[in-house]
């Protein structure tokens, strides 16, 4: 590979254009072949020696898929200093993403939450203010927040707090289906993070994952959602390998061998020594529905709509609400009485709309907004089981 300086003076007979042309050529050469670092050189030539505006926005992305977080910190760090590059960023921050992945990357955890919680404050005041944009924009910036979300969901995850990891992994969730967010709520159900272990929630965010496709991209080429699906297939594999109750020789081995075509670093032997003698269980019925992930909904007097819209029936909202209802309306005749109708109604309410966005974010304010009133009242969000304290 020839350095800048080489390529430069290669093509130094050309005209501008005609330099331009050659070197967005060589990028594109190389971006096919996923040899990232051509790339970088390319994309390096044609923000810093043509001003090329569009490309100027693909150098965090590859830079930070090498790992290179310095040069993400550095490069953005110059351009953010820029009066009209902010005006830009205000506009597309997705590069102010990428930075907060860097800065996390790097351990510089409240850097990295400031410029995450930049970019989805941006991304919320374009939404807000764009109403009558196309559907597919509103969509993609979406996709952007809920990324951002999702980033700071993994940092809290990464340094054990998991509540606030699950907050704002749902939050991410409920902008739209990202597969970072499934994978951690996923992790938080398997390892029992938020209260009981639930590896029937695990398995089903782990196998959801497991049928997402990754096309034609090597492995030195994953971003942080490619790897998120590499990761599930090897856990969905684990949990049919290992888990009582759930073992199923012929799913094990599958998911185990998709992991390892997508790169997991497992060999055929440890697939062997893993499955060779599964005694299959009898078969676990799974409910495919994210709402239930984190833990089952399959409870004597289950806060359906709470739990729906907060993804779990043990997180500390909804512990809240069951004190409250255990505490405060159990206690009245008519607080029986909204009780009983309340189940009555709100379990075929969840069957029929639990998994549409919109049905989340009906509810999700005004629960809110209780949880908070309760909890100014004195109504704790510690973990709970239903009619005693624990």
């Amino acid at each position: 590979m020839q350095t800048k300086n080489e390529i430069l003076t290669s093509i130094s007979n050309l005209s501008l254009e005609e330099q331009k042309e050659f070197i967005v050529k060589k990028y594109e050469e190389a971006e096919a072949a996923f040899n990232l670092k051509e790339m970088i050189v390319y994309c390096e030539i044609l923000v810093y020696n043509f001003d090329y505006f569009g490309y100027k926005f693909e150098l965090p992305r590859l830079y930070n898929l090498v790992k290179d977080y310095d040069s993400t910190i550095q490069y953005m760090v110059l351009w953010m200093n820029n009066k009209e590059a902010v005006d830009i960023l205000a506009m597309e921050p997705m590069p102010i993403i990428r930075l907060g992945i860097a800065y996390a990357r790097k351990g510089e955890i409240d850097l990295a939450i400031q410029n995450l919680k930049l970019a989805i404050e941006i991304l919320q005041n374009g939404l807000i203010s764009s109403p009558n944009a196309t559907e597919e924009w509103k969509l993609q910036k979406k996709r952007c927040l809920a990324m951002a979300k999702a980033q700071i969901g993994k940092i809290h995850f990464e340094n054990q707090d998991y509540r606030v990891a699950y907050q704002w992994l749902i939050e991410a969730q409920n902008d739209c289906d990202y597969v970072d967010s499934i994978y951690y709520i996923a992790n938080l159900a398997y390892g029992g993070f938020l209260g009981e272990k639930n590896i029937r929630g695990a398995l089903a965010g782990f196998e959801e994952l497991a049928t997402y496709k990754i096309v034609d991209t090597p492995p030195r080429a994953y971003d942080e959602s490619m790897i998120c699906i590499v990761n599930a297939n090897y856990n969905a594999g684990l949990i049919y390998a290992t888990e009582p109750g759930y073992k199923n020789k012929k799913k094990a081995i599958q998911y185990l061998e998709q992991a390892k075509r997508l790169g997991y670093a497992i060999t055929d032997e440890e697939i062997y020594n893993l499955t060779n003698n599964i005694i299959d269980d009898v078969p676990v019925e799974l409910n495919s529905s994210r709402t239930e992930t984190v833990n089952s909904q399959e409870k004597t007097k289950g806060c359906y709509v709470a739990t729906c819209v907060y993804g779990s029936y043990d997180c500390p909202q909804v512990w809240t609400l069951r004190r409250y209802r255990d505490s405060v309306l159990a206690e009245s005749v008519f607080g029986r009485l909204f009780i009983r109708l309340y189940y009555a109604i709100s379990p075929t309410a969840v069957k029929c709309f639990g998994n549409f966005s919109w049905f989340h974010k009906l509810f999700k304010t005004p629960l809110d907004k209780l949880v908070q009133h309760l909890q100014k009242e004195g109504i704790e969000d510690t973990p709970y089981q239903d009619g005693k304290e624990v």
